[in-house]
């Protein structure tokens, strides 16, 4: 599905935004989600600084990344984390270890 966001201007100064719908397509391709889980910039908003740290913690003392979302699920905060956000937070700390030295 192809959109453009266009930003206009009326006589008065006044601007808007508009969505302009490509000609394939006018509707959205799929109904709303119900699992917010499959929208990753939730699980990334998630990603507090106090989980990160626990995350890193887990990652160096050799815990697999299912085991450490198992964790953060079991403790009652009801997480929305897929193992593959473990995975990302894991490899930004790593990076961020390499370029730091």
């Amino acid at each position: 599905m192809k959109i453009d966001i266009v930003r206009r201007t009326d006589d008065e100064g006044v601007a808007t935004w508009h969505i302009i719908h490509g000609p394939i397509s006018t509707t959205h391709n799929h109904p709303p989600s119900k699992e917010v889980s499959s929208h990753p910039v939730h699980c990334r908003s998630e990603l507090s600084d106090k989980i990160r740290s626990h995350v890193v913690v887990q990652s160096q003392t050799g815990v697999r990344a299912v085991q450490t979302l198992a964790a953060l699920r079991s403790d009652g905060s009801g997480t929305n984390l897929l193992a593959r956000d473990i995975y990302n937070a894991r490899h930004s700390a790593t990076i961020s270890s390499l370029c730091c030295l």
